[in-house]
């Protein structure tokens, strides 16, 4: 601990042009590291984001491997990608939203109109989205920065994402 003392005190008192260059140094890998991201987006064209995933059951757990398998799949495409294995968790399931449930028309159910059959169907206002709380992925490929920063950005477009919300890891490590 002492040397590193003497060496710090060494630099910043006698030694300032090597403190301007270890400045310089690092603040061009900072610069370089934004530009790799943002030059590998150059030439790619825009993704649409992919409808949610509705599963037959509707469970939370069908919809979660539905939307990692979608999302896998799409990840696998990515340059460089390698395997991928992809694990989402949500917080909610797609649901519809039906008029007259959230006080839009009053009464205690949702409105329902009769149906040519003779039946009687409730009238669909929305569908609400599956709630993401965050995804992991593991990928052979994200041993290198730029794969794993694109697998990422990817991940945050397609789900709407914040970045604290995505984990990339490497295969194997």
């Amino acid at each position: 601990m002492q040397g590193l003392r003497e060496w710090w005190t060494h630099l910043t008192r006698e030694d300032r042009r090597a403190l301007a260059r270890l400045a310089a140094l690092g603040l061009m890998g900072v610069l370089l590291l934004g530009a790799g991201g943002w030059l590998g987006r150059l030439g790619a064209a825009p993704r649409a984001p992919a409808p949610p995933a509705r599963t037959a059951a509707g469970t939370l757990a069908g919809e979660e491997a539905a939307v990692s398998a979608r999302l896998a799949a799409i990840l696998a495409r990515i340059p460089g990608a390698g395997r991928v294995h992809v694990a989402v968790t949500l917080s909610r399931t797609a649901t519809d939203q039906y008029l007259g449930e959230s006080g839009g028309s009053g009464g205690n159910g949702p409105l329902v109109v009769s149906t040519p059959s003779g039946g009687q169907q409730p009238v669909r206002l929305d569908e609400l989205a599956p709630v993401v709380q965050g995804v992991v992925v593991v990928a052979s490929g994200a041993t290198r920065p730029l794969v794993r920063q694109e697998l990422a950005q990817a991940v945050e477009t397609l789900l709407n994402l914040a970045p604290y919300q995505v984990l990339i890891l490497p295969e194997g490590l």
